[in-house]
């Protein structure tokens, strides 16, 4: 039920988007504005089951990895949401750069986790 919604209320500004072409060029740049804030609305509505899901997660003994792993990906969705901007505005060389500072960023979030497995392997091969 949720994608139908998305895929109405893409189709309405999409649609708004059209006719202004015709009509009005100059407020285009609102309307697909106000595109994105209504899938922000929904996207932020469909969550909910999501959220409770990773609360209880970060009440479980793995919640070092968790914490970690959420923000990786909210530093994945925040570069690739900057770099789509970028891209719509032409600037590829942004974006690219954008992507790369959000890669190396995770890479260093992740570097106490990568060490913490190296870790535990280095303890299984010792006790093999």
């Amino acid at each position: 039920m949720d994608t139908a919604k998305i895929c109405a209320a893409i189709f309405i500004c999409l649609t708004v988007i059209a006719v202004l072409k015709q009509m009005r060029s100059d407020i285009i740049p609102f309307a697909k504005m106000a595109g994105v804030v209504v899938m922000a609305l929904l996207a932020v509505g469909m969550s909910r089951p999501l959220l409770v899901y990773l609360e209880n997660i970060m009440d479980s003994s793995v919640s070092e990895y968790a914490e970690t792993l959420l923000k990786c990906l909210g530093i994945g969705y925040m570069t690739s949401f900057c770099a789509s901007i970028c891209r719509d505005c032409s600037e590829n060389g942004l974006a690219d750069g954008v992507e790369t500072l959000g890669k190396i960023e995770i890479l260093i979030l992740a570097l106490p986790l990568i060490e913490n497995i190296i870790g535990v392997a280095n303890e299984l091969l010792e006790m093999a």
